[in-house]
């Protein structure tokens, strides 16, 4: 009967062989030559860069863009022309009221987050 230190054994000489074999062949066989140069190689490099760096900048323009569309969606311009003093006072309850729902939404986000990952650091630290 086999003893599992004799099968480790076995493996790690079989793995030791081939090992050496692999590095026998890469000695002895010649290597193949890059099929393009080295500045063909950086001058595509260049070129893969720059179209990176083209895409971010498109990307940028376009979140740039979306947040206007989406801000004058969502924020209509004020019309204060023309509104009397209670006007503007019941106009800037308003705007109070919406900002403190913002302000609690936020806040029950942030907490709910950071809830979240004291859940996750405590069950991560016990394992």
């Amino acid at each position: 009967m086999l003893k599992v230190s004799d099968c480790s054994r076995t493996l790690n000489i079989l793995f030791a062989q081939l090992v050496l074999y692999n590095h026998i062949n890469k000695c002895l066989l010649p290597q193949p030559k890059s099929k393009i140069s080295a500045s063909r190689k950086l001058s595509l490099k260049m070129l893969l860069l720059q179209k990176a760096c083209e895409d971010l900048e498109k990307e940028r323009q376009d979140r740039e863009e979306e947040k206007g569309r989406y801000l004058k969606e969502k924020l209509p311009p004020l019309q204060l022309s023309g509104l009397s003093l209670d006007d503007l006072q019941k106009l800037c309850k308003e705007l109070h009221e919406k900002i403190d729902i913002v302000d609690e939404e936020r806040y029950d986000s942030m907490s709910g987050m950071e809830g979240r990952k004291k859940m996750f650091d405590t069950a991560g630290g016990a394992q």
